[in-house]
């Protein structure tokens, strides 16, 4: 069901033709209809917490209206992050998939959905190139490690967060550094003076991803901060 992210789905508010497709489904000797599922994916362009649950509670409201007016045994399912995260109460609903809950990124960061320590996951790339007259580093960790992907900040586009990365963690993200700009392989890093001369080429430094998923996905293994080694479902 689509409940406003607009992106596939019955719509809501066209009880009609949601009843019309129920009716089929329930006539069908090979279909059993379990319930209605909808991802409010529009909380991520939310600008703050209060959004949020407006979003998520407009998505409930909306689900469990349409339960009640064609067959009050339909399961409810939702599905976002940002929704998932904030919100406490789930009594209306019968099942949540917060695929991120995992991970988390710098994009939930950044919307007040988790604490920069609850982020479990950063892209270790290294320094390809340093360029002193603009205070930026090129790094080997572009749209094929990251996605394009991006948040919005003070008019400008930022691409991931950059961190300092120790033997067995990584540090609060530097401070006004951010990946600028991205090309297929290569990520372009602004960073104040007093960090660029600390960065030498060919180590490694950390980008906090924009959408995890995603890096995961593309990066399809993981090193723990114990150096373990393990394997995506995905790594083919």
């Amino acid at each position: 069901i689509d409940v406003g992210g607009n992106r596939t789905g019955m719509k809501s508010d066209n009880i009609n033709e949601i009843t019309s497709l129920v009716r089929e489904i329930k006539n069908s000797k090979k279909l059993v209809l379990e319930g209605l599922l909808t991802h409010a994916g529009h909380t991520y362009h939310a600008k703050n917490k209060t959004e949020i649950k407006s979003i998520y509670n407009d998505s409930v409201i909306k689900l469990n209206a349409i339960k009640n007016s064609i067959d009050k045994n339909l399961l409810v399912s939702v599905g976002d992050t940002p929704g998932c995260s904030i919100v406490s109460n789930f009594s209306d609903v019968n099942e949540i998939r917060p695929g991120n809950f995992v991970f988390y990124d710098y994009m939930q960061y950044k919307l007040g959905v988790c604490s920069f320590n609850q982020i479990a996951t950063v892209l270790a790339v290294p320094v390809v190139a340093k360029h002193s007259d603009r205070n930026e580093i090129v790094v080997y960790g572009g749209a094929v490690h990251l996605s394009k992907d991006f948040i919005e900040e003070r008019s400008r586009k930022i691409y991931g967060g950059v961190v300092k990365l120790f033997s067995e963690s990584w540090s609060k993200p530097i401070k006004n550094a951010f990946v600028k700009s991205i090309s297929q392989e290569h990520g372009i890093i602004k960073i104040p003076k007093s960090e660029f001369e600390k960065v030498k080429i060919g180590s490694l430094i950390g980008i906090v991803p924009i959408h995890s998923c995603l890096t995961v996905s593309l990066m399809k293994q993981y090193l723990t901060t114990y150096n373990k080694r393990i394997f995506a479902m995905n790594n083919f």
